[in-house]
């Protein structure tokens, strides 16, 4: 094979793409495709005839409707405790909520297959024949490839596969650009997307078998909810607390194929994530359907114990893989998928072009002959202009290997060491980002923003380990349990509320896992910070069995993990980024969720170290003052899309939920306009906290309130300034 010719790539036309056709042969011979051009031709899966909203409005008031995530409907006859896949109406008429065919998936003129795997090493590569019409030429293909293709191949007729490495010419840079911003569309339009694991080992046929078993039991749903499925033989395998009947054979065996790399890889997100209902996991022979993958690994994230070492942490990890996209936010996939792994650091953006939001992701130009740091310049940019909000953060200064860069560029190249995210802060409520780039000195971003606090006390970098952890805390409670804090609040509801962020059931209602502030004052009396005496006395009210203490404690070590305790001068505490300092000043910016910290140069112009949580910065107190008594704000989900909020004014007097600040006169020349008038769902496109507006006399709408504008605010006598980041 050594004298044959060199595959020669011919140049693509239009919108063709290559296709790889596997021709037929024993699993030993030496593997032959042929390779064509064919032009794309687009394709998305049919819809459900109807939406879940308009199903639930339809359907006898008796009965309750949940979907699942590849659009299927599940039904619950409350009076009977049951669920079934057709509502038990025979009256009803079903074909308004039945799911269409696969509308000629298969017998498409172009139908192939998109191939998702790990390259793998490609230095010691194996030799393959490419037979064309008049020709016979050869290529050489790394190994995990050549592996997949003589797993895939059928022994009597060829199948038509579309594959990265040979599909796209890997020399071509302009091509390769091209062909990048294409690839979602290429997994979109696939009959079918493969996803290969590996060759069989380490049992993982076994593990194979039981995620099958495990997914025949349950249904999961597009609110994140999780039932038995309707053919279930084991109903209760859903609860977190059913013991699932497995030896520590089978539990290793899961180990060993959840740890495989092929989930560590950041493409195949976009990959698995754009593919049709017929995408499947192949690991040797063993099939398993995406859907019925996903549900199981969904179900072992949530059980209490998983008996082998590091599988809980492994399964958290693989569940990321498998969950819809659609919608996200630019902001919430670079943070859910920044950990995984890529060669080039450019792919920590090219690689999720395909499930970011579509008009965001349209003004992204995938160029790998510009450095890694210009790379991440242009897209933070492009994405304040995009949503007129900062949202996007990347790790600490300590941990940036994008030392060239400004301090407010965002470097997405390393793992973030404190994933959680330290929103729904509200800090600058329905504000809009004012900023000024500067073209003639690109290095400079002017900010508009107000400067709260200058943090006087630092706390060593917290770690993953809960003792020490809970000891550095402990040592901030003051001996007084009623010494306040300055929002009128006592000091160590406070520290409470920092070190979870706030995420309360008083604040989040719907997040029923999570407890209320009476509950969580409760469990750090008895729990956390060692003695009731060093805590207010609990006010009375309802009190929830604390049955969540241990995915509490997890939540604290997650918030404080690569973060560290601050106190200002004001008296104010958070959790700030590493590498804060005595002397830095922490500022509410004008369409950021967050405060800042900032870290004040000669020249007067500023260093950004990063987002903080400081609890009496939030709820736009620093801009507007504090809400009168009896309101508070409340985050709702936003009911199409569990991934976006809404944030509502409540008052526990008459329990009214409004859209209106109580701290804001009305606007005589804008007029709000609620979510469900807009006439169209809000998307990844819309920035994470908005509100809508539109005005009276030219009609003219903006996503961001007109009374929080900066000459708005200043005529209110809020002392806004510029800071000048470098």
């Amino acid at each position: 094979m050594e004298q044959i010719t060199p595959y020669s790539y011919q140049p693509l036309k239009g919108s063709d793409i290559r296709l790889v056709h596997l021709l037929s042969g024993a699993f030993e011979d030496t593997i032959r495709v042929g390779i064509n051009h064919v032009p794309l031709q687009e394709w998305r899966e049919p819809k459900p005839p109807i939406t879940l909203q308009a199903l639930r409005k339809a359907i006898p008031q008796e009965y309750q409707v949940d979907q699942t995530p590849e659009g299927r409907f599940v039904f619950y006859d409350a009076a009977n405790h049951c669920y079934s896949w057709v509502l038990p109406c025979p009256d009803f008429d079903h074909s308004i909520y039945e799911m269409p065919g696969d509308h000629g998936l298969w017998t498409r003129d172009a139908g192939f297959e998109a191939l998702s795997y790990v390259w793998g090493q490609q230095d010691d590569r194996e030799a393959i024949i490419v037979e064309l019409e008049d020709s016979v030429q050869s290529m050489r293909i790394g190994k995990n490839l050549a592996s997949a293709f003589r797993h895939l191949r059928y022994q009597d007729v060829p199948r038509t596969l579309w594959v990265d490495a040979i599909c796209i010419n890997q020399n071509d840079e302009d091509e390769k650009s091209q062909q990048i911003r294409r690839m979602g569309t290429i997994y979109a339009a696939a009959s079918r997307v493969v996803a290969w694991l590996g060759p069989e080992e380490n049992n993982s046929n076994i593990a194979i078998r039981a995620l099958i078993e495990i997914a025949e039991q349950i249904f999961d749903t597009t609110d994140n909810d999780m039932g038995p499925s309707p053919d279930a033989t084991w109903i209760n395998w859903h609860h977190p607390h059913t013991v699932l009947p497995y030896s520590q054979l089978v539990w290793e065996s899961l180990y060993h194929l959840l740890n495989r790399k092929w989930f560590r890889r950041l493409w195949i997100v976009q990959e698995i994530a754009l593919a049709n209902s017929q995408a499947v996991f192949q690991c040797g022979n063993d099939v398993i359907p995406r859907s019925m993958f996903r549900r199981a690994v969904c179900c072992l994230t949530i059980k209490s114990d998983l008996p082998y070492p590091n599988l809980p942490k492994v399964v958290r990890f693989v569940v990321g893989s498998t969950q819809a996209t659609r919608g996200l936010m630019f902001p919430h996939i670079i943070r859910r998928y920044q950990d995984r792994e890529c060669s080039d650091p450019h792919d920590k953006i090219f690689g999720l072009l395909g499930i970011m939001p579509p008009r965001f992701s349209a003004n992204l130009k995938p160029d790998y002959s510009e450095t890694v740091s210009h790379t991440y310049k242009t897209t933070f940019l492009s994405h304040i202009r995009h949503v007129g909000r900062w949202e996007l953060f990347g790790v600490d200064p300590i941990e940036r290997s994008i030392t060239t860069a400004p301090s407010w560029v965002p470097d997405f190249s390393q793992p973030l060491s404190n994933a959680s995210s330290q929103g729904y802060q509200f800090s600058a409520g329905f504000s809009r980002l004012d900023y000024l780039h500067f073209e003639d000195d690109p290095g400079r971003l002017a900010i508009t923003g107000l400067y709260c606090a200058t943090v006087s006390l630092v706390s060593p970098r917290f770690s993953n380990d809960q003792t020490t952890t809970m000891q550095t805390l402990r040592s901030y409670v003051p001996p007084n349990a009623t010494t306040v804090y300055p929002t009128g609040d006592f000091f160590m509801d406070a520290l409470s509320i920092t070190i979870f962020f706030n995420e309360v059931r008083d604040r989040h209602p719907t997040w029923n896992m999570w407890p209320t502030l009476n509950e969580w004052r409760e469990y750090g009396a008895s729990h956390l910070w060692g003695s009731r005496h060093n805590c207010p006395t609990v006010p009375p009210g309802p009190s929830q069995k604390l049955v969540q203490s241990k995915i509490w404690e997890d939540r604290v070590l997650a918030n404080c993990s690569g973060r560290v305790l601050m106190t200002t001068n004001e008296g104010y505490i958070g959790l700030g980024p590493d590498g804060t300092q005595p002397g830095d000043i922490v500022c509410v910016v004008l369409g950021c969720d967050r405060p800042l910290v900032l870290r004040r140069r000669s020249d007067g112009s500023f260093l950004f170290l990063g987002k903080a949580f400081v609890y009496g910065l939030h709820d736009a107190i620093a801009l507007l003052g504090p809400l009168p008594s009896p309101w508070s704000v409340q985050i709702l989900v936003y009911p199409p899309s569990y991934h976006r909020n809404m944030y509502r004014f409540f008052n526990a007097e008459t329990k009214e939920v409004s859209m209106e600040d109580p701290r804001l006169e009305p606007s005589s020349l804008w007029e709000r306009i609620a979510e469900e008038d807009l006439e169209r769902e809000l998307t990844g496109d819309d920035p994470e906290v908005c509100s809508f507006f539109r005005n009276k006399d030219t009609g003219e709408t903006m996503d961001s309130d007109p009374r929080m504008l900066p000459d708005a605010l200043r005529a209110r006598g809020v002392d806004l300034q510029g800071f000048t980041l470098v």
